[in-house]
């Protein structure tokens, strides 16, 4: 590699406040063997007003280049500045929360080298908790993939599917406008922006674990109910789109949305009941169900199979019926800490 043109990289972070994380996430950026790259932090008002932007700029880890807003923006917004921000010809989008392996880069300038005609570049990790702890590993990967291959292994869960690791070319990104920013809180817009890339190249993965992506345990409340379940729809209006347009990925959408849409919209109806009826308001489990079936209806034309025939939409339509079973199983359920990787 040293014969060639060094491969140059821009680690862009968007970023609310600094918390426990983004000093870490930074120190692992510090140590990377491969020196050819800048780091890039999206801030808005609130990084002001809590700090953030005074301990960037004062802190000696690594230099940063610091892009603030003077106004509060949401996450959505300041992910979509990214686009308009000046970049190396190769970015990655890194979790402020998130850690790179010393020789992350490295070996991701390697892989460009011998696959220039690619777009995306990922390599496997670890999986760990809030005190980074580790706690399993990524499910192993194909070595490259085209873009109908990506689309299937997305929508059959065949690979982990997380934000951070990603690199790609700037010029792709700026082309096809930016993540979606449409997206509630980003939710499906990374999925969105990695299969869009995904057409422009091959994929290419490494082998080596090189990165390690920090899964928080999360709670269910109605509001965010509401989101995910706005952000599940778009994506599903975004299949069907892809579907009748997009020749690389008709077949695989053809064969396997129909399963992607049956678990995504049932792990919702079963997230509901972990709320009373009183928090997750009008998001019960038909409510879910008639929102599969609208989903599948978009991408098939045709309609939905009755959820009644699989019995974990049928046991969970039961238990929402009947108020003191619902109640047990609320109480139960909630008892139970949820598992990290399904």
């Amino acid at each position: 590699m040293s014969q060639q043109a060094p491969i140059f990289f821009s680690i862009i972070l968007p970023v609310k406040w600094k918390g426990d994380y983004l000093e870490p996430a930074l120190q692992s950026i510090a140590q990377q063997t491969y020196t050819h790259f800048e780091v890039i932090v999206l801030l808005d008002k609130s990084s002001i007003e809590n700090g953030t932007v005074a301990w960037l700029q004062e802190q000696k880890i690594v230099p940063v280049t610091l892009h603030v807003s003077y106004q509060e923006l949401g996450i959505a917004e300041n992910w979509g500045r990214i686009k308009d921000i000046e970049k190396k010809p190769y970015m990655t989008i890194m979790g402020y929360d998130d850690l790179l392996y010393p020789s992350f880069l490295e070996k991701i300038a390697a892989s460009i080298q011998e696959h220039p005609e690619s777009s995306l570049f990922h390599a496997h990790f670890d999986l760990i908790d809030a005190n980074s702890n580790s706690i399993g590993k990524c499910k192993p990967m194909l070595s490259e993939y085209n873009a109908s291959q990506f689309m299937e292994a997305m929508i059959r869960f065949t690979i982990t599917q997380m934000a951070t690791g990603y690199i790609f070319k700037s010029s792709d990104y700026d082309e096809i406008g930016g993540i979606p920013t449409h997206y509630p809180n980003i939710i499906y817009a990374d999925i969105d922006l990695f299969l869009q890339l995904s057409l422009k190249g091959k994929t290419q993965v490494l082998p080596d674990t090189l990165f390690a992506f920090r899964w928080h345990q999360s709670t269910t409340r109605t509001s965010k109910l509401e989101t995910l379940l706005q952000a599940l729809n778009l994506f599903s209006e975004q299949l069907a789109r892809w579907k009748q347009t997009t020749p690389a990925f008709a077949k695989s959408i053809e064969l396997y949305a129909d399963e992607y849409l049956l678990k995504e919209y049932r792990s919702l109806a079963h997230s509901s009941l972990r709320l009373t009826k009183q928090e997750r308001g009008q998001y019960s489990v038909q409510y879910f169900m008639e929102s599969f079936k609208i989903a599948y209806q978009k991408i098939y034309q045709s309609k939905a199979p009755s959820l009644f025939n699989d019995w974990s939409w049928f046991l969970a339509w039961c238990i929402d019926q009947v108020f003191p079973i619902r109640e047990l199983f609320r109480q139960w359920r909630n008892k139970r800490s949820k598992p990290i990787i399904s």
